[in-house]
């Protein structure tokens, strides 16, 4: 059974950016995710290829076809957790789980919004959540997917260089200040 309240329901849907780079050669898609139905523990939901922002033509791109992706799946949350790596789990989960080495993933409440793996030199996939009709879960989104938590981050960073950029000015002008009618004395 579930440890927390599912905060989706049917007709609800999310957006999400996945790439996919192999040796230089890069494939971008966007995936509508759509909550088909809830019974008990069980979400059924369609993925859907919504655009293909960025494809090169070789084989690369068709290895991860979206074709492959689409169509109706199931999630069976009562059991699912950030290692199945499955868009819908556990609603319990929220945070970033690190299941490996080369991949990290980030839930808000069951619900998939970063996923990021990573072969050093080799490929490098991402998904992310851009957009969705989950109001709870697009408050803690922006348009480029960063986290509100993260923005807010960045934000108090900023403040202090700002501070200490403007701490430093002051200082400055005060020496500059006192060191001037000294020299002008000695002038004279």
């Amino acid at each position: 059974m579930t440890n927390a309240e599912i905060i989706y329901k049917p007709g609800d849907w999310l957006l999400h950016r996945f790439i996919f780079n192999y040796a230089g050669k890069e494939c971008t898609y966007l995936f509508r995710i759509t909550v088909k139905n809830i019974r008990e523990t069980t979400v059924f939901y369609s993925v859907s290829l919504e655009k293909i922002e960025k494809w090169d033509d070789t084989l690369i791109c068709g290895f991860y076809n979206p074709a492959y992706i689409a169509g109706n799946h199931t999630s069976d949350i009562s059991q699912a957790t950030p290692e199945s790596r499955n868009v819908f789990i556990n609603p319990a989960y929220t945070g970033e789980y690190k299941i490996s080495k080369t991949t990290t993933l980030r839930y808000y409440k069951g619900i998939l919004t970063y996923l990021e793996n990573t072969e050093p030199g080799v490929s490098f996939t991402r998904i992310q959540l851009i957009d969705t009709s989950i109001q709870e879960l697009k408050a803690s989104i922006t348009p480029l997917g960063m986290s509100i938590t993260m923005i807010g981050l960045i934000l108090v960073v900023l403040a202090t260089i700002i501070t200490v950029i403007a701490i430093f000015i002051v200082v400055r002008r005060r020496h500059k200040t006192t060191e001037t009618p000294l020299n002008q004395s000695q002038g004279a």
